[in-house]
């Protein structure tokens, strides 16, 4: 975990977090890493209480919109293909897959 800590706490890359807030509740979360003309989402969590409340699609929106701001017009994220509401909600917002991936681990006794 100390790899993943280094990243979200001290990113080497132009970054910005963001939260959705409701009732001063913090309901939504992600970070935004632009790099070489792309914008990368990554970390994006919803509360369980707050799902399919349009908490993601308006976080998403408004990456989109700092993106632009920025000049960027290309953004990319990574999603669990089991991730069957987070697949929705990218596609709806026009992303599409292009590559898939998968994880190695040594076998553990």
């Amino acid at each position: 975990m100390t790899l993943y800590r280094h990243v979200l706490l001290a990113p080497e890359l132009p970054t910005v977090f963001a939260a959705a807030r409701r009732d001063g509740k913090v309901v939504g979360v992600v970070q935004l890493v632009v790099d070489r003309g792309w914008a990368g989402v990554q970390c994006m969590a919803t509360a369980p209480s707050d799902r399919r409340q349009g908490v993601a699609d308006s976080v998403l929106n408004g990456l989109a919109i700092e993106a632009a701001e920025r000049g960027i017009g290309r953004m990319y994220l990574a999603v669990m293909a089991t991730n069957d509401a987070g697949t929705a909600l990218y596609a709806s917002a026009g992303f599409r897959a292009t590559h898939d991936y998968c994880y190695f681990a040594d076998q553990v006794n």
